[in-house]
């Protein structure tokens, strides 16, 4: 899955849902419900910080990758 600018929404949000609610032996095999309202542009920008500041993102860059004959440098625009 590439989060891309047309689904950078949808992914936040499915992280933080996912993410946010402990699983414990009552909830563990829980399906999430679909929201019967439209979101809310606030809610989809709290789940946006919260995926971004999360220690679980996996996010990563690197400078000075070495492959295929040619030096890379993956840029992560989100870690400063």
């Amino acid at each position: 899955l590439y989060v891309l600018p047309a689904n950078l929404d949808r992914s936040a949000i499915v992280f933080a849902v996912r993410r946010l609610i402990k699983p414990t032996w009552l909830n563990d095999r829980d399906q999430f419900l679909q929201p019967s309202k439209p979101l809310s542009d606030e809610f989809k920008s709290d789940c946006l910080v919260w995926m971004l500041f999360n220690g679980s993102n996996l996010t990563a860059g690197a400078d000075g990758l070495h492959w295929n004959d040619r030096d890379w440098s993956v840029v992560n625009h989100f870690i400063p």
